[in-house]
């Protein structure tokens, strides 16, 4: 009977601890100031032309691997030939390797998938810990979000801009 209220005594000792150690972390983490979202990956970018042909006859579409419209740019060209696509591409060079895709929809339809192998995020993990542990020091805390890419700036001439099939970000 004795061993029993001993354990019980560890076990309430125990909770009591963690009670106040869990009060003790609460106080320390609402302390902190919330300092708002703030973008990496953002450095060592470059910007590189890559063009593509295609036939100027049939509709086409552009698409992206699943990265933000907003900044993808369409513009007309009167000295491009209706047959070319000229991507501007703005990206982190340590971080992406862009390329495109070409796919063609059976004999009506052409589609341009820009694409990007990412060569790694070890050098964007270590700038991340060392602005975190920074802004730790300072009792504050960033959200963090990774982006490689810039702007996109597709060229093409006015006949090929009214065959092109998703139009939403011609601005």
């Amino acid at each position: 009977m004795k061993r029993r209220l001993v354990l019980f005594g560890f076990f309430l000792a125990g909770a009591l601890l963690m009670g106040v150690g869990g009060g003790i972390a609460f106080g320390e983490y609402s302390s902190f100031r919330y300092l708002g979202e703030t973008r990496v990956g953002r450095e060592h970018m470059v910007t590189e032309t890559l063009s593509v042909t295609r036939d100027p006859e049939k509709p086409f579409s552009i698409e992206t691997g699943g990265w933000n419209w907003q900044n993808v740019h369409v513009e007309t060209d009167s000295t491009l030939p209706d047959d070319t696509l000229v991507f501007q591409v703005e990206y982190n060079e340590m971080a992406v390797t862009p390329y495109i895709e070409r796919e063609k929809s059976g004999m009506n339809r052409e589609s341009f998938f820009l694409w990007s192998d990412v060569n790694g995020d070890l050098e964007v993990l270590w700038e991340c810990k060392d602005e975190l542990l920074e802004d730790l020091k300072q009792r504050s805390f960033h959200s963090y979000e990774v982006s490689y890419w810039g702007d996109v700036t597709v060229r093409m001439s006015e006949q090929a801009a009214g065959l092109l099939e998703n139009r939403d970000f011609f601005h």
